[in-house]
């Protein structure tokens, strides 16, 4: 009891403290002192009930898909804040549990065409079933007549790997058709790049970066299922409905021209017609020296495109502490998802039950369970869900941009993404083991949980690069992504892989990605007591991790750091 009573005060101490520092509004103040003297005991207050109960909440019909800068986005963002405030977790930012997210708004029209002319032929495509395009830039329409194109392979240059799929060619201008995936994918190489374990050279977004800084107009990735790991419909519903960005830094700044992707049946007869081996030029792209290639062939289209800008809101939470205040641990998940669709049907509505509306949930346990615990954390504890991740990861771009936390004061980061719907694990996935000293934190946890580690599994999907945490790990702070285990406790391994196979084909990023109250929720909560036992772990640890010897961006890291005992 005398523990009990220390930790009480010291937490109103805490409350006491942040009311003076950063000058939070009276009644809030009085409403957290009230609540905290109320406060019993409850250690890791997470609970399969409440998580059920906000899970329900945020995967129903009247949040409309959870688009950022809609009326579901907005109900969204509100439910967050009346749970983190009802919890006794303080705002995040300045008195405030927003961080406003400017963005553009852009929305490829139906009447949008795009035809290859090869020799004196004319290949037209059909939108949505043949290819897809948008542009970001701030235009009604943007047309291109008969615009050279050049074949890059894969659209890398990655001076690590001695590899330039752009050198000895000037692309300014034009268009450049690109593979998915990278060199090692497709090779099956375990010497090149990182073998089957996609990089993040093989990722979509880079290859739309590395594009526009050689110069190029335009970008047409050519979409191959097992490549890029996800049907063409993922394809479609990224590009074809409501599009987000976010605003250019600089009015000087243009985003390239466009961005489209064309089905592997469309580039194959396209080379073909052009006289080209398709085969034979796609498994040249994955061989050391790869040298690009005009295409014979031209491209033309017409983008029909709305615009405007909008405002969404990254929410954000703590758990202050007064020995280590200026030191964090931030658990983070995107709160949006696809809103709803254009396309004629019976359920138009992207609930996103499973992407994101569990993690979200879970985040709401991880809040309530560190802001009731009986100890008290020596770092502060951030809880951050952000906006627009759907749209190119941009709630959490935009707070690396702008952090309300210093970077360089930012223990680790911890994401959750898409929570266990299937039952309980006898292991908990870990993507980004190795990259850290966090690998030791995890090893002890799951001593402590009797759980083993499934360590970096989707790796040739990219997985570790296609959420939240990655922005911050190029800035340099030790990222992890927990995800559900491998190995259900009942069915097993290969039954666990079915149930995975089976929602990203069927229902990752589509209407049937719904609640359904037959859910086993048991498998996530005991994963999110894991998490929450890592995350006290290191934020009563005294040692800042440091990132691995061969992770990309341990120099930034260094850099970023006041003092640095990483070497």
């Amino acid at each position: 009891m005398k523990f009990l009573e220390y930790s009480l005060g010291k937490r109103l101490l805490v409350v006491a403290v942040a009311c003076f520092r950063i000058q939070l509004g009276h009644a809030f103040c009085v409403a957290a002192f009230l609540l905290l003297c109320s406060q019993t005991a409850r250690g890791t207050d997470i609970n399969e009930d409440t998580f059920r109960d906000n899970l329900r909440v945020l995967a129903s019909d009247n949040f409309e898909g959870r688009a950022p800068a809609s009326r579901g986005g907005d109900l969204t963002t509100e439910f967050l804040v009346e749970k983190l405030a009802s919890y006794g977790v303080l705002p995040g930012n300045k008195g405030r549990f927003k961080q406003e997210v400017p963005l553009q708004v852009h929305e490829t029209q139906p009447a949008t065409k795009m035809t290859f002319e090869v020799g004196s032929k004319d290949f037209p495509l059909r939108y949505g079933q043949d290819f897809v395009v948008k542009t970001r830039r701030q235009v009604q329409q943007y047309s291109q007549d008969k615009g050279e194109i050049i074949f890059v392979g894969y659209g890398i240059v990655a001076p690590e790997f001695d590899w330039n799929d752009y050198d000895g060619i000037d692309v300014t201008g034009k268009t450049v058709v690109v593979l998915v995936n990278d060199p090692g994918f497709a090779s099956n190489d375990e010497e090149l790049f990182s073998g089957k374990n996609m990089t993040y050279y093989g990722r979509w977004t880079y290859k739309i970066e590395e594009a526009s800084k050689q110069g190029a107009d335009g970008v047409i990735l050519v979409h191959e299922e097992q490549a890029a790991t996800y049907p063409w419909e993922v394809v479609y519903s990224l590009t074809a409905n409501k599009q987000h960005s976010l605003l250019a830094a600089s009015k000087n700044t243009q985003p390239i021209a466009f961005e489209g992707w064309i089905t592997n049946e469309v580039a194959r007869k396209v080379f073909t017609l052009s006289g080209n081996n398709y085969d034979a030029l796609v498994a040249s792209a994955s061989l050391p020296g790869f040298k690009a290639a005009y295409l014979d062939a031209e491209l033309s289209l017409s983008i029909e495109n709305t615009y405007g800008f909008v405002k969404s809101d990254n929410v954000i939470g703590i758990i202050p502490d007064t020995t280590r205040a200026d030191e964090y641990i931030l658990f983070v998940s995107h709160w949006d998802h696809m809103g709803q669709s254009n396309k004629q049907g019976q359920d138009t509505i992207y609930n996103g039950a499973v992407d994101n509306a569990t993690g979200v949930a879970g985040l709401l346990e991880l809040a309530k369970a560190f802001a009731t615990a009986k100890i008290t954390t020596e770092r502060t504890v951030v809880i951050l869900s952000v906006t627009a991740e759907e749209y190119g990861l941009l709630g959490s771009k935009y707070y690396v941009q702008n952090p309300v936390f210093p970077l360089n004061r930012t223990a680790a980061i911890f994401n959750i993404d898409m929570l266990n719907v299937f039952g309980p694990t006898s292991d908990i996935s870990v993507s980004g083991y190795g990259r850290s000293d966090l690998d030791a934190y995890v090893e002890q946890t799951g001593q402590q949980h009797q759980k083993a580690i499934s360590k970096n599994p989707g790796a040739e999907r990219g997985r570790y690069y296609r959420s939240d945490h990655f922005n911050f790990a190029k800035a340099g702070v030790p990222a992890l992504f927990i995800l559900p285990g491998q190995n259900h406790r009942v069915h097993g391994r290969e039954w666990m892989g079915d149930r995975e196979a089976e929602y990203y084909a069927e229902r990752y990023h589509t209407p049937e990605d719904e609640y359904h109250e037959n859910w086993d929720l048991s498998g996530a909560v005991e994963d999110l007591k894991f998490i929450f036992d890592l995350g006290n772990l290191l934020a009563n640890s005294k040692s800042f991790p440091c990132l691995a010897f061969d992770n990309e961006f341990r120099e930034v890291r260094n850099q970023s750091m006041e003092r640095s005992s990483c070497g």
